[in-house]
Formats: structure tokens, sequence, C-alpha cells
């Protein structure tokens, strides 16, 4: 008799819980339809930013994967040209191991590698969130509302 009565009171008290919530407004989006509000210091996925010229802004350094904690995540290929400077002819992140610490940000002397606030990076394939130059790459426009953004927020 204890135990039913024990199971009666834990069935009761369940209900209480769903009684005081139900009489609450809802807390959750209708993702993807409504969407969060992202912070201001929000990390998403890694993009390369170009000048006004639309050169890319990276000189081929390599702080950015040295400071980088996921060993061989970027990489970067490139060969210097006839004036002696380094052109940066393949750079490539895996964004399925990245942990969008911001190291590599943070360390760019060049201010040429960002974190975006785009964060919708589900694949099928783990081969198709290995991303090239060219997709990594962004717009003079793009590039220009970052850096307008960068220096409002101060970082």
């Amino acid at each position: 008799m204890r135990k039913f009565l024990l199971g009666i009171f834990h069935i009761l008290n369940g209900m209480k819980t769903v009684a005081i919530h139900l009489f609450r407004p809802a807390i959750t989006y209708e993702y993807p339809e409504k969407k969060s509000a992202k912070s201001s210091k929000f990390r998403g996925r890694i993009a390369l930013c170009v000048n006004e010229s639309g050169q890319l802004k990276c000189t081929g350094c390599g702080i950015c994967s040295k400071v980088c904690p996921c060993v061989d995540l970027i990489k970067i290929k490139g060969k210097k040209d006839e004036h002696g400077k380094f052109v940066v002819e393949d750079f490539s992140v895996d964004i399925g191991r990245c942990i969008f610490c911001g190291n590599c940000e943070s360390a760019c002397p060049q201010n040429s590698i960002v974190l975006t606030e785009k964060y919708e990076l589900a694949n099928i394939s783990k081969n198709n969130l290995i991303l090239n130059l060219e997709e990594l790459k962004l717009s003079k426009e793009e590039s220009k509302i970052i850096a307008e953004r960068k220096t409002h927020n101060g970082n």
C-alpha cells in the first residue's frame, strides 16, 4: 500500500509541474523560421578578407595555423613571386574539426582571417567541410562590412 501511495504522490507532483508550466509563455524558437539574436562576440564560420583592390589580405605567415589548438586544421600553400613576396595559392580549413576558439582571428597580423556570423554549417559529407581558398574568400563588400563591425566593436 505504501508503494501505491508513493506512486500516486509522484504522479501528482509531476502533474503539478506540468500545470505550473502550462500557462507560462513558450521560450522556444521556431527554428529556422525564427532565429535567436547573436552576441557581438559570436564566432561562426571562418572566412578570409580581401583589401579594396580585391586581393587577399593574407600574407601566408602561418601564425594562424601555429596558434590553432586543432593540429593541422589550417593549411597554407604558396610561393614567392618575382618580387620576392609570398603569394598564397591555397588556403584550406577543415571546419569539421574547428572548435571556433578565435585564436586564428586574434593572432592574424593582417586581420585577414575572421570568424563570421554564419553558423549553419551542417553537411552530409565530411569532405564538404574542408573549405578551400575560393570558399573562404569574402567579397570586397563583405570584407568592408566586417572591418567596420570590428572597428565599431573595438576588436
